[in-house]
């Protein structure tokens, strides 16, 4: 699994349509400041439990989808 470090956000999430092959990935935003809303419909889409939401008071700035992203990876099944 790709780590969300020294890549964009766009890139980070075409990539794990790849790695993970078992679940859909919704289009990556054009604007970083979507990318809360793109994390929700990923994990709303394939019903995905104990991973970390994205809400904006746990990650209230754009560039924080990368500190969400790491957690995410930490928390899925491989």
């Amino acid at each position: 699994m790709i780590l969300p470090i020294d890549i964009t956000f766009n890139d980070w999430a075409s990539h794990i349509g790849i790695d993970l092959s078992n679940i859909i990935v919704p289009i990556p935003p054009d604007d970083i400041r979507g990318w809360q809303d793109w994390a929700s419909q990923l994990i709303n889409n394939n019903q995905l439990i104990n991973v970390p939401l994205p809400t904006t008071t746990a990650y209230p700035k754009p560039e924080d989808w990368g500190e969400w992203a790491a957690q995410f990876i930490n928390s899925i099944p491989t």
